[in-house]
């Protein structure tokens, strides 16, 4: 890697890293990339052109695995039912049906030619939903639908574990034991995107979440209160942090695992950084329009990071359980600063880094220059981008002039 650094708002000077995702969109996206081990290197390659030394490799999709997980069924086309053909009326749906991951293990090949041209390696892994949009259900909600979440009105969510069942925490860590096995220089744990089916409600009017519901959670709140939580507020903060405290549970087990398993691995932490949650809804047959989507949707608040996402943070960063936290950010500048600010403010003089994460689907280069500015000026050394376009090849010029400029 070539040295230039740049200097920050602050100016102090150093250099950013960055970390571009990459995976599964760039098969479907586009038909300028092949599909199998050569487009693995093409990826590859484009990594090494512009500089970048880290390839984040996307190992989880909805409830699909992009390697060869005994855990999880490998992605090998859609459902029937599905947000492509209804919601997001994606033109070829046939490139999803040729995407097949049980005959390609995508990670293996990412780690060893990555590592083979010097990149750091990560797996990226969505681990708060069994489904994304919907079309991507797991074989485990499908089998098992009596261990997904439930609703404040009583209603069992499609593609959504509910934390408070043991079991749901042991399959998700079995899935994390089994990317550590490919020996990645790190972990992305994604408590953001692929949430579950979108038409399942995942906020209230007010931000608060909606789920948690499940029976296990409900009674031992009983227990320990007297009080049943379909009897009370939705953001009573004792209901809520009860419900966020199984999801801390589960970080605290599987950085247990991590350690056992692979000390030497770096554990990240990617949580929300800003934007609401959408809720698919079926059009009424006045609203469909001919040859248009049989969906749309409506937008919810998120209050916070634990009131709204069940993302207890601070505990979090108390027990030590990452190696590095970053709010993913939607292409927002002052978003990126006020919530990297937040995170910070949330630790409690333990080792964590904070560094800065941003969504940058469609986005220019003046944009994502901005973003690392803002990163850089929030103290950033480190920023993860996602679903970063790696499948347009035409943008990867105007990507390395981003990494010579800000990393060197």
């Amino acid at each position: 890697m070539a040295t230039t650094e740049a200097t920050t708002a602050t100016g102090r000077e150093g250099k950013l890293k960055l970390g571009l995702i990459s995976t599964h969109c760039d098969w479907c996206h586009s038909d300028l990339i092949p599909w199998g081990r050569e487009g693995v290197q093409h990826i590859v390659d484009r990594y090494v052109e512009a500089g970048i030394p880290r390839l984040c490799w996307r190992c989880t999709d909805g409830g699909t695995a992009h390697y060869w997980s005994k855990l999880r069924e490998p992605f090998h086309g859609l459902d029937a039912d599905n947000c492509h053909a209804t919601y997001f009326m994606t033109p070829d749906l046939g490139r999803y049906w040729r995407t097949d991951y049980r005959t390609f293990d995508s990670f293996a090949a990412a780690v060893e030619l990555g590592h083979e041209a010097g990149l750091e390696v990560y797996a990226w892994c969505q681990v708060d939903g069994e489904d994304d949009g919907f079309g991507y259900k797991s074989r485990r909600v499908k089998k098992h639908p009596e261990l997904c979440t439930v609703g404040r009105d009583g209603q069992r969510f499609t593609g959504k574990l509910g934390w408070a069942y043991p079991e749901n925490r042991e399959y998700v860590i079995g899935l994390l034991q089994e990317v550590l096995a490919y020996q990645p220089n790190g972990v992305i744990l994604d408590f953001v995107k692929n949430r579950g089916d979108y038409r399942d409600r995942l906020n209230d009017d007010d931000g608060v979440v909606y789920y948690g519901y499940e029976p296990p959670a409900v009674q031992d709140f009983k227990a320990k209160t007297g009080r049943d939580p379909f009897q009370i507020p939705n953001s009573d903060p004792e209901w809520l942090q009860h419900r966020a405290d199984y999801m801390s549970q589960f970080v605290r087990e599987a950085r247990q695992m991590q350690r056992g398993v692979a000390p030497e691995t770096r554990w990240i932490g990617q949580v929300w950084g800003g934007g609401s949650t959408l809720q698919f809804q079926l059009l009424s047959k006045e609203e469909y329009k001919r040859g248009g989507p049989y969906y749309t949707h409506e937008s919810h608040p998120v209050r916070d990071l634990l009131g709204g996402m069940l993302e207890d943070v601070a505990a979090w960063m108390a027990d030590d359980a990452f190696d590095v936290i970053y709010p993913l950010t939607a292409g927002d500048t002052g978003l990126l600063r006020a919530n990297m600010a937040t995170v910070k403010g949330l630790s409690t003089g333990r080792e964590t880094q904070v560094q800065a994460g941003a969504y940058v689907w469609n986005i220019d280069a003046e944009g994502l220059g901005a973003l690392c500015q803002a990163a850089m000026s929030s103290g950033a050394e480190e920023i993860y981008l996602v679903e970063s376009q790696a499948f347009e090849p035409q943008l990867w010029p105007a990507v390395g002039q981003i990494v010579r400029e800000f990393a060197g």
